[in-house]
């Protein structure tokens, strides 16, 4: 199991960035989460990972790739 954190709103990032750079980097070193996707990179990465996920579930089920 995998867990990401998705911080895509300009406020919460640019306007309260410190305090949540902090929480941020402390989930991580505390594994809470194992990857952080920032802005664009959601769209960018997002798809990535899903087909990731689509492989995973396949290999588990023995469905045709």
């Amino acid at each position: 199991m995998k867990h990401y954190l998705i911080i895509d709103e300009q406020y919460t990032w640019w306007d309260c960035g410190r305090s949540y750079l902090c929480r941020v980097v402390d989930m991580l070193h505390m594994r809470y989460v194992d990857e952080v996707l920032f802005g664009h990179e959601v769209v960018e990465k997002l798809p990535e990972i899903v087909k990731a996920w689509v492989k995973i579930v396949r290999r588990r089920a023995n469905l045709p790739r």
